[in-house]
Parts: C-alpha cells; structure tokens; sequence
C-alpha cells in the first residue's frame, strides 16, 4: 500500500513543476491537453484524456464533471468526517480568467506607414524600385555571393496561444532561359520564439525554370507557443545579378495600389491571474495530527541514501587511486619506449616487457571506466532517493496542521476539498506561498506564514 501511495504522491508532486491556468469556459472549437479543467454553464468537468476539437462536453469518453468524482471513503481513524457536499460546484465562478487578447500585423506594400515597425535587422537588403508605373517595390540582397538577412520581432504582454503567418517569397533564374535579364537567387524564410533556435518554413533553391514563388499561409507550429515572443527572418542570396534596377530574390513585391494583404502575422494571447494582492491567511482549528505512519518509509529511504554516499565516496576513492596508478605506468612505459630504442640488443626482451605493462594501462583504465560508470549509476539512484524522500505523502484524505482534514488526488488536483470548511480550493500551481482559491468565499487565501501568535492561540482550540 506505501508503495502504491508513495507512486500516486511522486505523479502528484511532478505535476505541481507542469504550467497550468485556472478553470476556463469550455467551447467546442478548441482542443484541450490533459489536464483540463472547464466550465459548461453551471457545471465544472475535468478531462480524462487529451480532447481534440469539437469533442462534445457530455463524452464520457474526454470528460467526467466533478459530481461524479467526489470521493465516498474516509480517513482511517476519523469517522465524523463526511463525503464532501459538492452542490456548490453549480454556482462555481472561474477566479480571475485569463482575458484572450489579440495582435495583428499587416502590410499591402513596402511603403506604407509601418511597414518596417516590427523590423529590428537588416542586413545586406536593398529596397528596390522598379520601372512599373506605381512602381513594384521589394527587399533584395545588395550584394551578389553574400547572404542578405531581415529579422522582424513581435512582441505581447502575455503568453502566446496561437500564431497564424501569411507571407510569399519570389525567386529568379534568368540562366534557365526566357527572358531578358541576369542573375538567379535563392531565399528562405524562418520562424523563432527566442531568436537563437530557427525552424524553417519557406525554403526555394535556385529555380529550374525562369521564377518559382512559394507561400507560407498557415499556423505556426506548436513548439513556437508558450511564450511572449516571435521572431521571422527572411534570408536571400543573388548571384551574377546587377543589384541595381531589379534583384532576383524579394520579399514583400507588390505597389501602392495593392489592396490585398501581401504580408500578415496574427498573434491570440492571454494574460495570466492576477495575484499581486492576495487576501490575508485564514485561522482555522487545527485537530489532532495523524499518524506519522510514513516515518519509517523516509527513515528507510534516508538509510538507503546514506548508503549509497558511503558507496560514492569508496568508489570516488578507488577511482583516484586508479588515475595514480594509470599515471605511474603510463610514465613507466614512456621510459621503456626509450629505453627500448637505446638497447636495440635487448629488443625482444623489452618489448615482452612494454606489451605487458601496455595491457595492465588497458586493464586498469577500463576498470576505471568501469568504476566512473558504476560512480554515475550510484549517483543517478541517490538522486532519485533524494527526491524520493522529499516527497510528501498525499493521496485521498490526508491531515493538515493548519487546515485539518483535507481531500485531493491525481483524478481532481490542483482542487482541493477541506472538511473544516466543507468547500472547494483551487490551488495556484507554482505559487510561493501556496495560493488557494475559495469556492464559497470567492476569495484567494494564503495556506502558509500563519503568525506564531495565531499558531499559538490556535493549538489551545478544540480538535476537528
């Protein structure tokens, strides 16, 4: 039973470093990554798996409301305690919910007002002019056989949850045949969230006939998201063409009658929970502490890592004494090899004795990799039974100091029901100190740095 309750609290725990947000109102048009925790008129579910879009709010397959999940056992040893009233879920309010704002940016042509707003580099590009009536404006490299590069920045005051890129890349190969003119060139496009790591998106090599033009229209990919950056690049390359008149790689070709988007990045983002002023910590009776029951598991388990320190420092030891003796035949053998060159007339022997001694170097140092390997192995369990042994013990009821008797597992967290109070608490997943949302006060409430006056005045009051 400890065994299966210390894997439950090791899922629980490991979920606590996972981000997260509050509960927010379900739609159909959007898909969910489990955990998910939603709100359908006045009833609150909780996913079961990942759900993608268009999944309907009443599949049991993806969703079980909160109803049907409230626990019906007990606490060993605490009798008077009761399956929590969960009617109050029904009037439920999402605390604080992320507002869903938007950003967007586009443009016709190159001239207009806030063409280059979001361009922060701009390297090795010319914006050309040609001799049509508007003119057909674009950027191109300025130099054969040199990489031109523009890098544009978008920026939000949130997290990013979707981002939707519009843009059109134009290549030449005057040497393929069919019009008057010279040069061909290649150009690429590129998207980021931190400027370091690139993914592409557009890619055209130098063309097999006279133009090739490709579009990206899309969303951008998953990995981009998260964050409260994009950045887009667009790197082209020309050879053999006059870079005067005309070039033949561009981005962003088009006049200044154009009435269609030539260009455009729409960015969804949503600004997380306000938590700058939370409310003062509660007092609550606390009751009689449970058994320290779990006393012997992390007893064990503190034994286990002091053995295995002990173990780490014998093998660190041997390990040394090794690397000594390496060094020592190492230099051994240096000496016989020049001795060995010097007494020619007593070659056979000598080389008998320098291939031996080269077989104690190979022997010693694959036990030495052998003891760095069973070094990374110890230290990699007396990691794990570090971490093991600072993992509280929470699965189901479990009794709180402070809060007495309190309810949560792996199918309802981060909700937790309290018996003193007899409500829901959402728990602010991250915060220092632990923040709590109170489903019947509709208040944030701090569950720690309780003063040592109230800590005091509260020990002398009657237990749960």
């Amino acid at each position: 039973m400890k065994n299966r309750l210390f894997t439950t609290l090791s899922l629980l725990v490991i979920s606590c470093f996972l981000s997260a947000q509050g509960p927010q109102t379900w739609s159909p048009n959007k898909s969910y990554a489990h955990p998910a925790l939603v709100i359908d008129g006045s009833t609150t579910y909780l996913s079961l798996r990942d759900v993608p879009v268009s999944t309907s709010i009443t599949d049991t397959g993806y969703w079980s409301t909160l109803d049907s999940m409230v626990p019906t056992n007990k606490p060993t040893g605490s009798d008077s305690l009761t399956t929590p009233d969960v009617s109050e879920l029904e009037n439920l309010n999402v605390p604080n919910e992320a507002e869903n704002l938007s950003f967007r940016h586009s443009i016709k042509h190159l001239n207009q007002e806030d063409a280059n707003e979001y361009l922060i580099e701009k390297t090795n590009i010319t914006k050309y002019s040609e001799w049509q009536t508007p003119p057909l404006t674009y950027f191109g490299p300025s130099n054969n056989n040199k990489e031109g590069k523009l890098t544009y920045k978008y920026s939000v005051d949130g997290t990013i949850t979707s981002a939707k890129l519009k843009i059109k890349l134009d290549t030449w190969n005057f040497n393929a045949g069919g019009a008057f003119g010279s040069g061909s060139g290649e150009a690429s496009a590129w998207v980021s969230n931190d400027g370091i790591e690139w993914i592409n998106i557009i890619d055209i090599k130098t063309p097999k006939k006279l133009s090739e033009s490709k579009t990206f229209h899309d969303q951008l990919p998953q990995v981009l998201l998260g964050q409260k950056d994009i950045f887009l690049q667009i790197r082209m390359t020309v050879q053999g063409a006059p870079n005067s008149s005309y070039s033949v790689a561009q981005f962003g070709r088009s006049n200044t009658n154009s009435q269609s988007e030539i260009f455009y990045i729409e960015l969804e983002y949503s600004e997380g929970l306000d938590d700058d002023n939370p409310p003062s910590p509660p007092s609550t009776d606390p009751g009689t502490p449970p058994a320290d029951d779990y006393l012997e598991t992390i007893a064990a388990l503190q034994q286990q890592i002091e053995q295995l320190s002990a173990e780490l420092n014998d093998a660190k030891e041997e390990i040394s004494l090794k690397d000594e003796t390496i060094t020592e035949l190492q230099s051994t053998n240096q000496e016989l090899t020049y001795e060995n060159k010097e007494l020619r007339g007593e070659l056979a022997e000598e080389v008998e004795k320098n291939d031996v001694l080269t077989a104690q170097v190979a022997n010693l140092t694959q036990d030495n990799n052998n003891l760095k390997h069973e070094l990374g192995v110890a230290t990699k369990q007396a990691e794990e039974a570090v971490k093991m042994a600072q993992v509280p013990f929470i699965n189901g009821w479990v009794y709180d100091n402070d809060r007495g008797w309190i309810f949560t597992d792996a199918d309802h967290y981060p909700l937790v029901y309290t018996h003193k109070t007899d409500t829901w608490h959402y728990f602010e997943l991250g915060s220092n100190p632990r923040y709590f949302f109170n489903f019947k006060s509709q208040q944030w409430e701090s569950w720690d740095n309780i003063s040592e006056k109230n800590d005091a005045s509260l020990a002398n009051k009657d237990n749960l």
